[in-house]
């Protein structure tokens, strides 16, 4: 991704830009970043080693630059240095993909052996105990 300033650095960073590799980035006074999702931030620990050596496998904890799009314009960089947009961050766990049941073409209902078709989800937990609001798409 790459980031650029509005034309003033103290109005923050633009929401899109037209640069889609880091050369062209850079030659146009960009920065070009690679942004991790989330679950959520951990500001307990502000330092790459705190954060690293407090991840579990219980929580994974990483240290990167956060994506939530709608927080584009409150990153703030500390001169030209990357390094400060890095936080710890709770890691999200890799999806889980599997194959489908057999069922009939254009059909929701049972699969093989007359047995309803389903799925079970683990509800994720957010260490923090903040209280989220959560969408799921099927």
């Amino acid at each position: 991704e790459c980031l650029q300033y509005y034309e003033s650095k103290s109005d923050g960073f633009r929401h899109v830009s037209v640069f889609s590799n880091k050369e062209d980035c850079e030659n146009n006074n960009g920065f070009w970043v690679s942004f991790s999702n989330y679950l959520e931030k951990f500001p307990k620990y502000q330092t790459e080693q705190a954060c690293k050596a407090a991840s579990s496998r219980q929580r994974r904890l990483i240290w990167a630059i956060p994506y939530r799009s709608e927080d584009i314009d409150k990153l703030k960089m500390t001169g030209d240095n990357l390094e400060s947009l890095k936080r710890c961050l709770v890691a999200l766990d890799p999806p889980e993909c599997t194959k489908a049941p057999h069922t009939r073409s254009n059909h929701l209902g049972n699969a093989d052996g007359v047995v309803p078709l389903r799925y079970d989800w683990a509800i994720p937990h957010f260490p923090s105990g903040h209280p989220q609001r959560c969408v799921i798409r099927i």
